[in-house]
This record gives C-alpha cells, sequence and structure tokens, in this order.
C-alpha cells in the first residue's frame, strides 16, 4: 500500500512539472517576419536575419518563420551585416509583421548601387558626402543629389580582353595623346594592368589624358573600346560610407550591391558640352554658352594644368577668369562634370596669332649652378656667373646684376653709399646693402631677409625684387614674369624685350 501511494505522488508530481510547458508550448503561434524598404520602394528584402528578444532574453533568430508565445517583443532586422534596424512587435495571434528598414542610421546610409566596370550609381542620404573605400581606405567621393541620386566613377575591372591596343603620337611619362576613331573611349594601363586613366576622343578623334607618373612609358596599354570587358576585381575589399553633418553611416560592402558585368556605363542623356565663344591670346579669361546648367567647367592646358573651374548656373553660360595670360595658337582642355553623368571633355582653340600671350625674352637660373641661359626670339646661349643661387629661409637668392641685366636693365653700384642703382629708361630701383629698405620708381618696398654678398655679387630674393618692378610670379606653366619649376630647381625670368 506505501510503495502504491509513492508511485501516485511521484506521478502527481512529474504531470505538474510537464504540465505548464505543454500548456506553454501549445500557447505559441506563428509569427512571419518580413522587411521591406519603403524610401527605396522594395516591398520585400531578402538575406535579412530577425533576431528576437523577450526583455533581456534571446528568444531565437530566424530568416522568416518563428514560433513565438502571445506577449511584446523587440526584433532586430539585420542585412547583410549593415544595415540594422530594431522594432517592437505586440504578438495576439497567428501574425505577418512587416518592418521598414528604410530608417537606418537616423537615415544615413546606402539604398541602392548599381556597380558597373567604371563607376557606381544609386541613391544614399540625400545632401550627403559619399565615399568610395578600398581596405579602409578612402579612393573617390561623391555629393549626393537633392532626391539621394550619387555617381563615382571608379574603374573596378581587371586588366581586359579590349578589341583594339592604341599606339599614341605622344607618350610621356604623365601624358598620352594621339587620334582614333570618334567619340570611342579610351582607358590606359600600366604595364602590370593598373588603371591609370580614362577619356573619349571627340568629333575628330582626338583624345589626351593625363595620368599619374609612370617609370616606364612604352610599357603602358593603350586600349580602345573595352565594353565587352567582364572581369572584375574582388569587390569585398570595397566599400561605402554616407556622411553628413548629422553622423557617418555604417558600413555598405560593394559584396552586397548589384554587380552590371560586361557592360560599360554610358549615359543615355550625356552632358551638353559649352560652346566657346572667346578664348584670345594675351587675354586671361574665357567664356562659353549652352553647357548644361548647374554642371561644373573645367579648363585645363594641353599639359593637363588647370587653368581655372567654375559650378556653372541654371543658363549654362560663362565667363571665367584664368590663372595665366591664354597663348594664342594654344588648344585649351574643357572638360563638363557632374554627379549624375559621366564626364566628357572637349578642345577649343585660343585664337589670336602664336606667341600672342608669351614672352620673347627667357632667362633661367638653376639653384646651386654657375650657368644660366638667355633665350631671346626661340635662341638659346649658355652663360655663365662667378657665384651660384641658392635658397636661404625660403627665399630664393640670385646675383641680382644677372638679374637686372636680363630684365634690360643698367646697374650702377656707389661705393660711398653703398647703393645699387638699376637704370632701364625711366624705370629705376635703388638697393642699399645695408638696408632691406629698397625704392622700385620711388616707392618705397622692404625686403624679407637682409641682402648679402658672395664674392662681390649683391644677392637678392629675386621674387621680392621682381613684385616691386610690377613683375608678376608663380609656379612653372602659370604664364608668370618669374616662374619656379621645383623639379628642376630652377627660376624663371620671362619678359617681352
Amino acid at each position: 500500500m506505501g510503495k502504491k501511494l509513492l508511485s501516485i505522488t511521484l506521478a502527481l508530481l512529474l504531470l505538474i512539472v510537464i504540465v505548464p510547458n505543454v500548456a506553454m508550448a501549445s500557447n505559441q503561434v506563428d509569427v512571419v517576419l518580413s522587411a521591406y524598404d519603403s524610401y527605396y520602394g522594395n516591398d520585400l528584402l531578402s538575406r535579412v536575419e530577425f533576431t528576437v528578444f523577450s526583455g533581456s532574453r534571446r528568444v531565437g533568430s530566424t530568416d522568416e518563420d518563428i514560433r513565438l508565445a502571445p506577449g511584446t517583443y523587440t526584433v532586430y532586422a539585420n542585412r547583410g551585416g549593415y544595415d540594422e534596424v530594431s522594432t517592437t512587435i505586440r504578438v495576439t495571434g497567428p501574425q505577418r509583421f512587416r518592418i521598414d528598414m528604410s530608417n537606418r542610421d537616423n537615415g544615413l546610409g546606402i539604398y541602392k548601387a548599381d556597380v558597373y566596370s567604371n563607376r557606381i550609381m544609386g541613391k544614399a542620404t540625400p545632401d550627403s558626402t559619399v565615399s568610395l573605400y578600398k581596405d579602409n581606405r578612402v579612393v573617390s567621393s561623391t555629393t549626393s543629389n537633392r532626391d539621394g541620386s550619387y555617381v563615382i566613377n571608379y574603374e573596378f575591372s581587371a586588366f581586359p580582353n579590349a578589341n583594339q591596343r592604341l599606339y599614341p603620337n605622344v607618350n610621356t611619362t604623365t601624358v598620352v595623346e594621339g587620334y582614333t576613331s570618334a567619340n570611342s573611349p579610351v582607358t590606359v594601363y600600366d604595364s602590370s594592368g593598373n588603371y591609370l586613366g580614362h577619356t573619349y576622343s571627340d568629333s575628330r578623334g582626338y583624345y589626351f589624358i593625363n595620368h599619374r607618373g609612370v617609370s616606364n612609358p612604352r610599357s603602358k596599354v593603350i586600349l580602345k573600346d573595352y565594353r565587352d570587358r567582364i572581369y572584375f576585381e574582388d569587390l569585398s575589399n570595397y566599400s561605402l560610407l554616407v556622411e553628413n553633418r548629422y553622423g557617418l553611416s555604417n558600413r555598405y560592402y560593394l559584396s552586397r550591391a548589384n554587380i552590371i558585368t560586361g557592360e560599360l556605363y554610358v549615359d543615355k542623356n550625356p552632358l551638353n558640352p559649352p560652346k566657346i565663344v572667346e578664348a584670345a591670346g594675351g587675354t586671361d579669361y574665357v567664356r562659353g554658352e549652352n553647357a548644361s546648367p548647374w554642371s561644373t567647367i573645367t579648363i585645363r592646358d594641353r599639359l593637363g594644368n588647370v587653368l581655372a573651374t567654375k559650378k556653372l548656373e541654371g543658363d549654362g553660360n560663362f565667363a571665367i577668369k584664368t590663372s595665366r595670360v591664354l597663348i594664342g595658337g594654344e588648344v585649351l582642355r574643357i572638360t563638363t562634370a557632374n554627379n549624375v553623368n559621366l564626364p566628357i571633355e572637349t578642345s577649343a582653340y585660343v585664337t589670336g596669332d602664336p606667341g600672342q600671350g608669351t614672352y620673347n625674352f627667357t632667362t633661367k637660373f638653376k639653384i646651386g649652378s654657375l650657368e644660366y641661359t638667355q633665350t631671346k626670339d626661340s635662341k638659346t646661349e649658355t652663360k655663365k656667373m662667378d657665384t651660384v643661387p641658392y635658397i636661404v629661409n625660403g627665399r630664393t637668392m640670385l646675383p641680382i646684376r644677372f638679374v637686372a641685366e636680363s630684365l634690360g636693365y643698367n646697374v650702377e653700384f656707389d661705393n660711398q653709399t653703398r647703393n645699387a642703382v638699376f637704370v632701364r629708361g625711366s624705370s629705376t630701383l635703388i638697393i642699399n646693402l645695408d638696408s632691406r629698405e629698397f625704392y622700385a620708381n620711388g616707392e618705397q618696398h622692404f625686403l624679407s631677409v637682409d641682402p648679402d654678398t658672395v664674392d662681390g655679387r649683391i644677392m637678392l630674393p629675386v621674387s621680392e625684387i621682381g613684385k616691386g618692378l610690377g613683375l608678376t610670379h608663380g609656379n612653372l606653366g602659370e604664364g608668370k614674369n618669374i616662374e619656379w619649376d621645383h623639379n628642376n630647381r630652377e627660376v624663371i625670368i620671362q619678359v617681352s624685350r
């Protein structure tokens, strides 16, 4: 009797333990979770993982269906390890919950990314900076439009099998130039297949690409018409970040993007290049009209030096001041760009006789060298000095007698007053060796360093003396009277005389 009572008691205890669990299990209902993007109109997003919490306790994770008891839960929706949102759901029975993932990162993010071999384009947070990263290093950036559209030009393709190899007329360490069929894409690679630059030939078939330097220009490969290219780099190393004044988005990896293989992106509504109506030798401005409104116009010379850039207004007309005087007969490269279309490049000729806006007398002084050259009307002569130019406190010091003679001045020195006097017609320059004060045509000026005497020669900062004489100065290629050639460590003085 005792053993029978004990068995009944144990059975009752076991039933008490099991019944609540059975009751709880029977109380759970089927819940379906799905995600959508209201911003870009995607009704259903794939590859979304949902993690469900009851308070601080994790209930489970799923990609769609889960069984839950009635109650309140927090659901975290995560897509591709990037755009995560959380929401609260209240389960009352078998239900389907749709979770909007467009509000991630307080609105900061990439909503669409189409990757072509030569660019990325899509939708992002409007009026924000969109940056492309490779191995956590920024390689290119742009700004999204008011509707969120963005375009980043970048070469993603591996070394291609192109239809035709080109052999340019000009091929230097940084430039290729030549002719091919009209309106054709032209791309430059180094011998290892690394992308160097890209352009389109114009209506005459002319192309020009100014790219980063290479040590052996003959090893470069110039290719035309690569529309059949289908090989992409490994995009897992690339990502996008969106930033504005409110913060920074999470990282969007291009391995999640829409990859469009075998196609070069060419916009169906290309930019309209400007009509250049005035570009004359001896002037320092370019006027144009009928360009695409709100585009950016950049003007370069033949060597790729930027002479001017301007963001246009809605009428597409402009007048841009250039950084140097234009030269009659030179060819200007005009680039029209915005962040929606492919940039286009056209060319324009500067009117006027060759040499208009140039100088016919040039003197070059090399730092540390006793030799200098003088070129007049294309005839060059090498001469010698008895002391060398040098740099002190960031100032280039030249033997002022040779500088004065190159400018057409006669030089006299007064031992009593220790004044050096330079005279050319009515123009005079007076410098005292014991003072930083000097006079140019009666106007007082001051040197930034003391005059120096080396081997009997007066050494002075040439740019400051030139400024006193009304001469302009700048870097090589700017068309100034006094220019500094950093690569060759030369001072170039050029005038018309």
